[in-house]
């Protein structure tokens, strides 16, 4: 967990893989202030919507690139 120094709220690095991996790889990774926005983020970048998204895809949080 981060602290953003300018708005002093908390954030957190969150990434996404795809449901059918069993490997858990992670696709892509970013910093947000939930998995919410993390989820409205990685749908928009894929092009679909949230609800499509999230049956697609896990959203976790990373640590050091593990999860």
């Amino acid at each position: 967990m981060y602290r953003d120094k300018s708005t002093d709220r908390q954030i957190m690095r969150f990434g996404f893989y795809s449901k059918n991996d069993p490997s858990r790889e992670i696709i892509n990774s970013g910093i947000f202030q939930s998995s919410q926005d993390a989820a409205i983020f990685f749908a928009a970048m894929k092009g679909l919507t949230v609800n499509v998204f999230v049956d697609l895809f896990n959203i976790t949080p990373v640590t050091d690139g593990k999860f």
